[in-house]
């Protein structure tokens, strides 16, 4: 499966279901299944969709942007795949709903492309088909490839939203056309009487939940309402209410983010939500928790009011359907604008001090905006010409004026999609600047007083002219380089060379020759010119040469007695043809066999289950809980201890004193944790015994026992395919 934006692979029984400029879904509908035919879904997205969410770091908030019905989670990570941060979330339902028992399997993971992009990649199967499915699902994500930069992102993005918008208008039903029409024009109650109703059902406000506020990531104006029901029984029967996270029983949520609705500092403006059509003026989302069904209507800013006038229903369906209306007084006062990302209109509306945001998207003057200067405490500038899709041509600065350098609080500079040439020498007087974004322009040249700015950490120029990057560079906190689809033809030396560089993109260049210092940074660039320009010989760890690997520690055929074991245990059997392979994978092993019952008299013995002997002055470890303000931390589940003066006579690679203790986070997670502790005093654990321990998902530790060792020989497993 190819797009402008990703490709991977995918077994030829999956058939393509949905295809946009961003996002494709595909589904195996030649299985038989319960109630979820296997289906792998890819799409961009942007990251400040996701920040919305509640959680303290972005792995929480991805964890709550992937729930589905009544989802647990099996595993959480942070990896890296193929050079992006990816966050990795495996969970499963085990719900029981309308006497269906629903049991789903889910992988999902979220690869960073850059402070504004995601990639999000979906894998769903029926759990009783993950023999199957797992290593389907491990292999299509792996065979991912991103593809194109930030300009094709934008572009795709785009271009999303207008086949969105066109497409589907053609398809609304015009029984539903009718109901949206019937939706009542926002208007404040005449007694000021707030309210929330859903059909027949009564909502009470919960107060301290419906506010609205601008958030930090996305400078976006976000609302919030939360509200509660005492028709509890009533609503489940008509199905309007579903589980929804983090929300007690009868509670439902709604919320959005907006901009281009400041009005003199009141919030004002008017968005549409139907199905197939995004927000205007902007791609937004009307997000529901507590209601298992889409959002069609309206919401509206007016007076200080909030106004929600529409019907939850499912995509094109149009039963069951319940009509909503909802009228909320929100304190404009508290909101802190400096948060917000103006546009020029609405800046000029307001103080200039308060303006620390500013995007002016779609300019098409040649003549850079002199009203920027007016805001001295500009932290983010964006200017944005129009993409140019059609062959009309479309005017565009041409020139970034000098005075740019007097915006002395200015952390980023965002432009694209102009005709400028070159960037003004002024740039190095920004020393607050951490991220430059200048790609899609047509820039030959950047001053040298970019490469020497204090606390640039992002340097984003692709899709330009540029031909040259000048020789002395220090750029002491410089992370990330993209000079992707420029014209240079060699690259200085000392850019590999700046100490926290991550990675550099220098992809279609016509590259003639690079420095051997690039041989030591991570690159992007096609595989053929690395070959090309790049010493690809392993050198070892240490860079003088590689060694031979002393393997006489690890296989079994080091040792008499277990190469004897090993022959005999093969001898007239159909694996003695292939002794001398074999031998050459046969490794030196220890088996550990369970005894008696352990009742802790002996402290700091081979142990499983029950509980650990701990240093003296250790706590039993735990893990942190961050899902119920009840409970801020659970006991890790002991699994084992091993004593590793007991072990050494058996193997030649662990340490040979102290010991090593095996934990679980929970029964259903892959998070473990080993701890190794010189030898040290012990404390046993009958002492824990007395101690409250609070485990996930069981009361009580597993049952103890002693062990005993041997020498044992270990061969890998194969797992070999055999068709009928």
């Amino acid at each position: 499966m190819r797009t402008s934006i990703f490709n991977f692979t995918l077994p030829t029984n999956f058939e393509l279901i949905i295809e946009t400029p961003i996002r494709v879904r595909l589904t195996n509908h030649t299985v038989q299944f319960d109630h979820q035919p296997p289906f792998v879904d890819v799409s961009l997205n942007k990251l400040e969709n996701i920040k919305t969410q509640k959680g303290s770091d972005f792995l929480e908030q991805y964890i709550l942007w992937t729930e589905g019905f009544q989802t647990q989670v099996i595993s959480s990570q942070i990896n890296e795949f193929n050079t992006y941060k990816t966050y990795i979330v495996e969970t499963y339902t085990d719900a029981v709903f309308q006497e269906s028992h629903f049991q789903i399997s889910y992988f999902n993971a979220c690869i960073i492309l850059d402070e504004i992009w995601c990639l999000e990649f979906q894998f769903v199967y029926e759990t009783k088909d993950k023999a199957k499915y797992q290593t389907i699902c491990e292999t299509t994500f792996q065979s991912l490839i991103v593809m194109g930069d930030a300009s094709i992102w934008v572009n795709s993005f785009e271009q999303a939203i207008l086949e969105t918008q066109q497409v589907n208008k053609a398809e609304l039903t015009h029984q539903k056309e009718e109901k949206l029409l019937d939706i009542p024009p926002f208007q404040i109650p005449k007694d000021h009487q707030e309210f929330i109703q859903i059909d027949e059902f009564e909502f009470a406000f919960i107060e301290e939940s419906c506010y609205w506020h601008t958030v930090e990531f996305s400078h976006k104006l976000y609302i919030q309402i939360k509200a509660k029901t005492s028709a509890i029984d009533a609503a489940k029967t008509a199905e309007l209410l579903e589980y929804g996270y983090e929300l007690e029983e009868g509670e439902i949520q709604l919320s959005f983010d907006c901009s281009e609705i400041f009005q003199q500092g009141i919030p004002t403006g008017e968005f549409s939500f139907e199905e197939g059509k995004s927000g205007t003026p902007h791609y937004i989302h009307f997000r529901n928790s507590g209601i298992g069904y889409d959002f069609y209507g309206t919401t509206t800013l007016q007076g200080g009011w909030l106004g929600i006038n529409g019907i939850f229903k499912k995509s094109y369906q149009d039963f069951p359907s319940f009509t909503i209306k909802c009228y909320k007084k929100l304190n404009s006062s508290k909101i802190n604008w400096s948060s917000y990302q103006f546009t020029l209109n609405e800046a000029l509306q307001t103080s200039p001090d308060l303006v620390e945001y500013l995007w002016i998207n779609n300019w098409t003057e040649v003549s850079f905006p002199k009203e920027v200067f007016l805001f001295k405490n500009l932290k983010k500038l964006t200017i944005h010409s129009p993409s140019n899709r059609s062959k009309e041509t479309v005017k565009a600065l041409t020139e970034i004026d000098e005075a740019i350098g007097d915006l002395s609080q200015l952390t980023e500079l965002h432009i694209s999609n102009t005709a400028i040439q070159s960037l003004p020498e002024s740039i190095g007087k920004l020393k607050l600047l951490e991220r430059i974004h200048i790609s899609n322009n047509q820039i030959t040249t950047l001053p040298d007083q970019i490469f020497t700015l204090p606390n640039l950490k992002y340097l984003w120029a692709s899709r330009n002219q540029i031909q040259i990057i000048p020789e002395k560079i220090k750029l002491p906190q410089i992370i990330n380089i993209d000079l992707s689809n420029n014209q240079l033809k060699t690259l200085p030396e000392g850019l590999a060379t700046q100490p926290l560089l991550k990675t550099i993109n220098i992809d279609n260049n016509p590259l003639i020759n690079l420095p051997e210092t690039y041989n030591n940074i991570e690159l992007e660039l096609n595989i053929n010119d690395k070959r090309r320009l790049l010493n690809y010989d392993y050198l070892g760890a240490d860079g003088k040469g590689t060694v031979s690997w002393d393997n006489i520690s690890f296989l079994a055929k080091h040792d008499a007695q277990l190469s004897l074991q090993f022959k005999e245990a093969i001898q007239d059997t159909i694996l003695e043809k292939h002794q001398k392979a074999l031998e050459q994978l046969a490794l030196k092993a220890v088996c550990i066999n369970t005894t008696e019952v352990d009742d802790y008299s002996q402290t700091g013995n081979t142990r499983f289950g029950g509980l650990p002997d701990l240093p003296m002055g250790e706590n039993y470890p735990t893990w942190p809980y961050k899902y119920d303000k009840n409970i801020t931390d659970y006991h890790l589940i002991f699994i084992g201890q091993l004593n590793c003066e007991e072990l050494a006579p058996y193997q030649d690679y662990l340490p040979r004193t102290g010991m090593l203790y095996f934990y679980l986070q929970d029964e259903e997670s892959f998070n473990c944790k080993v701890i190794y502790h010189p030898e040290e005093e012990l404390q046993s654990a009958i002492n824990l015994k007395e101690q409250e321990l609070t485990f996930f998902d069981n009361t009580e530790p597993y049952n103890p026992f002693k062990t005993q060792f041997s020498s044992f020989v270990a061969l890998p497993s194969f797992y070999i395919g055999i068709n009928s």
